[in-house]
């Protein structure tokens, strides 16, 4: 049995896919290779070498899981259908984790223009991990909350159940919100294995209204999960992550090419009216001030 298993979620991956398959076979370990097609109008093609595994589209959140349900390897990797690894991340990442006994490993993502600088840092301990990267990155959301970029030890990251969901957005930050309930040792190897893109299609550079009702999801598994990482609900994270999200959103928006300035402006206010509600009003109306005083001019009032 291979130490790892990659899992590609992919919907309408059809053209970027095969960058992506072909970057996995070229590991330098053998791996187990995924594709789980999410509903895709265009079904992902039969490939030498990779499981395919197909669902009806229930988002990237269930693609995964779907993935890590019909797999048993040690290790748990999640690439993304339009992103690229270098030949030796899984081979360094389980080196990593098998010497010094750490449940999950976060590589570096790779800038042609500024390669980080090598090395290993290790957060040794419960108390540690909870500080140093689920307090800023899952509660306090100042850094980015990846699977992609990250190896999961199967047995502590993915030996309970999750909470079932059809998350289109913030799928990787459900999961790590789960995923991290148990983990005592993480280890961060500052190379840059993992090459992210972002193409025009992708959630992070459009909006769509069902976008809403993923910001209300993820606002619940904030509310069920993070207590289990003793921080309550009456903790200033959850309004002050909500208003950073709510006026990020505002912001995509009202730059996302979805129609005319009108239409822009009433997803706007659709979210405003729908998520305002659950952070103090004071928060709230700062949001709303903040946003039209520097974004107004930029809406784009054309037809």
């Amino acid at each position: 049995m291979n130490l790892v298993v990659v899992i590609i979620p992919a919907y309408r991956a059809n053209a970027t896919l095969p960058q992506t398959v072909a970057s996995v076979k070229a590991q330098t370990v053998p791996v187990e290779i995924v594709v789980v097609d999410d509903g895709s109008p265009e079904p992902v093609p039969p490939m030498d070498g990779v499981r395919i595994i197909r669902q009806a589209n229930a988002g990237g959140y269930a693609a995964r899981l779907r993935g890590v349900a019909e797999t048993t390897a040690p290790y748990v990797v999640f690439v993304d259908a339009d992103d690229v690894i270098e030949p030796t991340l899984c081979e360094k990442m389980v080196k990593l984790a098998e010497a010094e006994r750490l449940d999950v490993v976060q590589c570096e993502t790779w800038h042609s223009d500024a390669e980080p600088p090598g090395g290993v840092e290790i957060l040794a301990g419960r108390e540690e991990v909870l500080r140093r990267y689920v307090r800023p990155v899952l509660v306090d959301g100042q850094g980015a909350a990846t699977a992609w970029g990250k190896l999961y030890r199967r047995e502590t990251c993915f030996g309970e159940s999750f909470e079932p969901s059809t998350l289109m957005m913030y799928d990787d930050f459900a999961i790590n919100l789960q995923a991290f309930r148990r983990v005592t040792r993480m280890g961060f190897l500052r190379e840059g294995l993992y090459h992210y893109e972002v193409n025009s299609g992708s959630s992070v550079a459009q909006f769509k209204r069902s976008y809403i009702d993923d910001f209300e999801e993820a606002i619940r598994f904030r509310r069920k999960f993070l207590p289990e990482y003793g921080v309550a609900e009456g903790d200033p994270c959850f309004a002050a992550w909500i208003a950073l999200n709510l006026r990020t959103h505002m912001r995509r928006a009202s730059y996302a090419p979805c129609g005319s300035w009108r239409e822009r402006l009433a997803n706007v206010r659709e979210l405003y009216r729908r998520i305002a509600g659950k952070v103090p009003a004071l928060l709230a109306a700062r949001v709303w001030g903040v946003y039209w005083g520097k974004r107004v001019r930029k809406l784009g009032f054309s037809t």
